[in-house]
Protein backbone atom coordinates (compact mmCIF):
# COMPACT_ATOMS: atom_id res chain seq x y z
CA UNK A 1 0.00 0.00 0.00
CA UNK A 2 2.54 2.45 0.63
CA UNK A 3 4.77 1.87 -2.22
CA UNK A 4 1.62 3.24 -4.33
CA UNK A 5 0.68 6.22 -1.73
CA UNK A 6 4.31 6.59 -2.19
CA UNK A 7 4.70 8.32 -5.53
CA UNK A 8 1.51 10.58 -4.74
CA UNK A 9 2.12 11.68 -2.09
CA UNK A 10 5.63 12.97 -2.85
CA UNK A 11 4.11 14.52 -6.02
CA UNK A 12 1.55 16.34 -3.95
CA UNK A 13 4.09 17.45 -1.39
CA UNK A 14 6.54 18.88 -4.57
CA UNK A 15 3.51 20.66 -6.30
CA UNK A 16 2.37 22.47 -2.85
CA UNK A 17 6.24 23.13 -2.17
CA UNK A 18 5.92 25.02 -5.37
CA UNK A 19 3.13 27.25 -4.51
CA UNK A 20 3.54 27.91 -0.86
CA UNK A 21 7.84 28.65 -1.26
CA UNK A 22 8.02 32.18 -1.67
CA UNK A 23 9.26 33.55 -4.77
CA UNK A 24 11.68 36.75 -4.91
CA UNK A 25 10.63 38.94 -7.53
CA UNK A 26 11.64 42.74 -9.00
CA UNK A 27 8.89 45.02 -9.47
CA UNK A 28 9.05 48.52 -11.44
CA UNK A 29 5.93 51.05 -11.16
CA UNK A 30 5.89 54.38 -12.60
CA UNK A 31 4.77 56.52 -9.88
CA UNK A 32 3.61 60.02 -9.03
CA UNK A 33 5.57 62.21 -6.74
CA UNK A 34 5.51 65.21 -3.99
CA UNK A 35 8.36 66.63 -1.93
CA UNK A 36 7.39 66.35 1.98
CA UNK A 37 10.40 68.07 3.19
CA UNK A 38 13.56 69.17 3.89
CA UNK A 39 15.57 67.96 7.25
CA UNK A 40 18.66 69.81 8.76
CA UNK A 41 20.16 65.90 10.22
CA UNK A 42 22.90 68.12 12.38
CA UNK A 43 25.35 65.44 11.12
CA UNK A 44 28.44 66.40 9.11
CA UNK A 45 28.20 63.16 6.60
CA UNK A 46 24.46 63.24 6.00
CA UNK A 47 23.27 67.49 6.36
CA UNK A 48 20.28 67.19 4.45
CA UNK A 49 17.83 64.72 4.19
CA UNK A 50 15.02 65.71 1.62
CA UNK A 51 11.70 63.38 1.93
CA UNK A 52 9.37 62.67 -0.64
CA UNK A 53 6.29 60.64 -1.21
CA UNK A 54 4.70 58.69 -4.19
CA UNK A 55 2.23 56.96 -5.32
CA UNK A 56 1.34 54.49 -7.81
CA UNK A 57 -0.29 55.46 -10.90
CA UNK A 58 -2.50 52.43 -11.47
CA UNK A 59 -4.21 53.33 -7.92
CA UNK A 60 -3.21 56.65 -6.15
CA UNK A 61 -4.83 55.19 -3.07
CA UNK A 62 -1.57 53.49 -2.12
CA UNK A 63 1.43 55.46 -1.03
CA UNK A 64 5.15 54.88 -0.61
CA UNK A 65 7.60 57.35 0.74
CA UNK A 66 11.95 57.98 0.35
CA UNK A 67 14.45 60.03 1.69
CA UNK A 68 18.02 60.76 -0.11
CA UNK A 69 20.58 63.48 0.09
CA UNK A 70 19.32 65.37 -2.78
CA UNK A 71 16.24 63.98 -3.61
CA UNK A 72 13.72 66.82 -3.95
CA UNK A 73 16.15 69.34 -5.85
CA UNK A 74 16.75 66.21 -8.49
CA UNK A 75 13.44 65.63 -9.29
CA UNK A 76 12.79 69.64 -9.58
CA UNK A 77 15.59 70.08 -12.05
CA UNK A 78 13.85 67.14 -13.84
CA UNK A 79 10.64 68.66 -14.13
CA UNK A 80 9.09 65.43 -14.95
CA UNK A 81 5.36 63.99 -13.15
CA UNK A 82 6.85 60.32 -12.35
CA UNK A 83 9.42 58.27 -11.37
CA UNK A 84 10.34 54.85 -11.59
CA UNK A 85 10.11 53.18 -8.90
CA UNK A 86 11.71 49.49 -8.15
CA UNK A 87 10.16 47.68 -5.33
CA UNK A 88 11.70 43.45 -4.75
CA UNK A 89 8.64 42.11 -3.75
CA UNK A 90 8.27 38.05 -2.50
CA UNK A 91 5.19 35.79 -1.97
CA UNK A 92 3.51 33.02 -3.45
CA UNK A 93 0.59 31.94 -5.54
CA UNK A 94 -1.55 30.71 -2.93
CA UNK A 95 -1.03 33.52 -0.38
CA UNK A 96 -0.18 36.13 -2.16
CA UNK A 97 2.22 39.27 -1.56
CA UNK A 98 3.69 38.25 1.62
CA UNK A 99 6.60 41.77 2.10
CA UNK A 100 8.16 43.93 -0.58
CA UNK A 101 11.37 46.91 -0.41
CA UNK A 102 11.68 49.68 -1.80
CA UNK A 103 15.11 49.24 -4.15
CA UNK A 104 15.51 52.45 -5.96
CA UNK A 105 14.27 55.49 -7.55
CA UNK A 106 14.94 56.77 -11.24
CA UNK A 107 14.30 59.14 -13.71
CA UNK A 108 14.13 57.41 -16.93
CA UNK A 109 17.64 56.03 -16.89
CA UNK A 110 18.80 58.16 -13.94
CA UNK A 111 18.89 56.45 -10.76
CA UNK A 112 18.67 58.98 -7.51
CA UNK A 113 20.39 58.31 -4.70
CA UNK A 114 18.09 57.30 -1.50
CA UNK A 115 18.78 56.26 1.93
CA UNK A 116 15.50 54.52 2.75
CA UNK A 117 11.95 53.87 1.52
CA UNK A 118 9.09 53.89 3.54
CA UNK A 119 5.35 52.64 3.24
CA UNK A 120 2.88 55.24 3.11
CA UNK A 121 -0.07 52.93 3.13
CA UNK A 122 -3.88 53.45 1.55
CA UNK A 123 -5.64 56.58 2.01
CA UNK A 124 -9.19 57.33 1.02
CA UNK A 125 -10.35 60.71 -0.11
CA UNK A 126 -14.21 59.94 0.05
CA UNK A 127 -16.35 60.93 3.07
CA UNK A 128 -17.56 58.26 5.27
CA UNK A 129 -20.34 58.58 7.93
CA UNK A 130 -22.08 56.71 10.23
CA UNK A 131 -20.94 53.27 10.93
CA UNK A 132 -17.80 52.53 8.11
CA UNK A 133 -17.84 48.59 6.89
CA UNK A 134 -14.62 48.25 4.92
CA UNK A 135 -15.53 44.96 4.08
CA UNK A 136 -18.49 46.35 1.80
CA UNK A 137 -16.41 49.10 0.83
CA UNK A 138 -14.07 46.42 -0.58
CA UNK A 139 -17.46 44.92 -2.65
CA UNK A 140 -19.02 47.87 -3.81
CA UNK A 141 -15.69 49.59 -4.64
CA UNK A 142 -12.75 46.69 -5.69
CA UNK A 143 -10.68 49.11 -8.02
CA UNK A 144 -9.81 50.74 -4.31
CA UNK A 145 -8.41 47.77 -2.79
CA UNK A 146 -6.45 46.24 -5.77
CA UNK A 147 -2.67 46.95 -4.40
CA UNK A 148 -0.53 47.65 -7.40
CA UNK A 149 2.67 45.45 -5.92
CA UNK A 150 0.41 42.09 -5.86
CA UNK A 151 2.11 40.21 -8.43
CA UNK A 152 1.32 36.53 -7.44
CA UNK A 153 -2.64 36.70 -7.07
CA UNK A 154 -4.29 37.58 -9.90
Amino acid sequence: MLRKVGPILGTALLLAGCFISDQHRSVTKEMGWQCTGVTDTKDARFRYVESIKMWFLENPHYEERASGPRLCADLWQSAEPTVAATFAVWGNALQGLHGYDLTSVAIGSRKLEIYEGGGGGFHDDRPHFGNFNSEADKKEHPEFYHFPLEVFKQ
